[in-house]
């Protein structure tokens, strides 16, 4: 029978499995899953993270969130995010489509004054809908209200609409978990520096008892080594006589 070998867990996971340990739960790790079981008298429930096909940031911050995971680590401090619906990724948006041109005549839009007045020469005969007027001459009944001060010639530019502008990908924001670990990461380095200097102050003052100790014992021992020396010199000179 072939044996099943897992992938290695996705770095948010092992993260969860240290916040865990952290937390007091149990950890237990297995060929297909691992296993968090909370402490007693912590209501909340098992959490089962499959190892051969690891859920993405968001289906683990979601599987905490149902099983009262995250609302305990934010009972003990150990992350700042309060008990509410993991944060949704923010949609893929187009900068330039709230900056549209619409035609008047048929209000298709446009993303450049230019390709608009282009436009409307073409398309419905609006002859200079884009050009300054002259002094003195009256202002077409047609022409639209200018989003601009003033609306340049039009050019040879191909009419655009605001679909045919790519949009800017944006990066994809960390999910609620990522964040909550990230923060635990920098409160456990702290925790553990604090912890090192008070076991070392503790083992120094220890060590400091104990050599005052033997120093007191060593002179305990001389005073017993030059009375029994003194003892055994006057033994030594009654027998002479």
């Amino acid at each position: 029978m072939a044996t099943i070998t897992a992938p290695e867990p996705p770095a948010f996971v092992d993260k969860t499995l240290e916040l865990a340990r952290e937390a007091g739960w149990g950890v237990f790790r297995k060929t297909a899953a691992f296993t968090l079981v909370p402490p007693d008298g912590v209501k909340a429930q098992r959490v089962t993270i499959k190892r051969t096909t690891p859920p993405t940031g968001e289906q683990l911050a979601t599987l905490l969130q149902t099983t009262g995971f995250t609302r305990h680590m934010v009972e003990l401090g150990l992350t700042g995010q309060s008990d509410a619906e993991p944060e949704p990724e923010e949609p893929e948006t187009k900068p330039e489509a709230s900056k549209n041109y619409p035609c008047p005549e048929c209000s298709k839009p446009f993303v450049r004054p230019a390709a608009l007045g282009a436009h409307r020469s073409r398309a419905h005969g609006v002859k200079g809908a884009n050009t300054k007027r002259k002094k003195g001459q009256p202002k077409p009944d047609s022409a639209p209200a200018a989003p601009a001060p003033a609306i340049q010639a039009p050019t040879d530019e191909p009419e655009t609409t605001s679909a045919l502008v790519p949009a800017q990908r944006r990066q994809p924001q960390p999910s609620a978990l990522e964040q909550h670990v990230s923060r635990f990461s920098e409160q456990v380095h702290r925790t553990a520096l604090a912890l090192c200097d008070e076991v070392t102050s503790e083992m120094s003052r220890a060590i400091a008892e104990k050599d005052k100790r033997i120093e007191e014992l060593t002179a305990e021992v001389a005073e017993l080594q030059a009375f029994k020396d003194a003892i055994l010199g006057a033994v030594s000179s009654s027998q002479e006589n």
